[in-house]
C-alpha cells in the first residue's frame, strides 16, 4: 500500500470512527429513553445530554442544563427524530429470482449510506425473512478504493439496533 493510499484509508477509518461514535450516541439515548422515566434519578449526565442534542463543544462548557432540554432528550420522538435524520440514502437489493417464477418482495441486503465522497461512510447488511436486518458492519471508503469494513470496535449490537430503526419492504 502506497503513502497516499495509507492516507486516504486512514483518513477513511477516521471517518467511519466519527460515523460510528454518532450512531452509538443516538442508539444509547434511545436504550436510556426505554429504560428512564426520565425523573430526577436518571442517570445521564448533563454533558452526555447536550453532547446527544448537538450542543458544540464550546456551549458544552457554557451551558447550564433547563428541564426543557432534559425532557427533549428523554423524548423518543425526538431521539427517533434524530436517527432518522442521519442516513442520506438506504437502499436495498433483491438477489438472483427464475424467471417466470412469482417474485420475492423482500430485499436481501441494504445499506444506509451515512456519509459520500472521499471518505464514504456506510452501514450494509442482510436482512431475513421478514425485511428485518440480521446483520449490519460498518463500512468505509475514499476515493477509488473498494468499502472496506471496519472492524475492531465493540458496537455490533448498536449498529444492528440503528439499522432496525428503518423499514426495508418496497411497495
Amino acid at each position: 500500500m502506497s503513502s497516499s493510499s495509507s492516507e486516504h484509508d486512514d483518513r477513511a477509518r477516521k471517518q467511519a470512527e466519527a460515523q460510528l461514535e454518532t450512531v452509538v450516541q443516538y442508539v444509547h439515548r434511545l436504550r436510556h429513553i426505554e429504560e428512564c422515566s426520565g425523573t430526577g434519578e436518571c442517570s445521564v449526565t448533563d454533558e452526555e445530554i447536550l453532547s446527544a442534542l448537538g450542543f458544540s463543544s464550546e456551549s458544552l462548557a457554557r451551558a447550564a442544563i433547563s428541564m426543557e432540554v432534559r425532557e427533549q432528550y428523554h423524548d423518543r420522538e425526538d431521539a427517533l427524530d434524530y436517527i432518522y435524520n442521519l442516513p442520506l440514502e438506504i437502499c436495498v437489493r433483491t438477489g438472483w429470482e427464475p424467471v417466470g417464477g412469482p417474485r420475492k418482495r423482500l430485499a436481501d441486503e441494504y445499506y444506509i449510506l451515512l456519509c459520500f465522497g472521499g471518505p464514504a461512510v456506510r452501514v450494509w447488511g442482510g436482512l431475513d425473512d421478514y425485511g428485518e436486518p440480521c446483520t449490519a458492519v460498518l463500512e468505509y471508503q475514499d476515493w477509488f478504493t473498494e468499502w472496506a469494513p471496519h472492524t475492531g470496535h465493540q458496537h455490533k449490537d448498536e449498529l444492528l439496533e440503528f439499522a432496525r430503526c428503518f423499514s426495508y419492504t418496497m411497495p
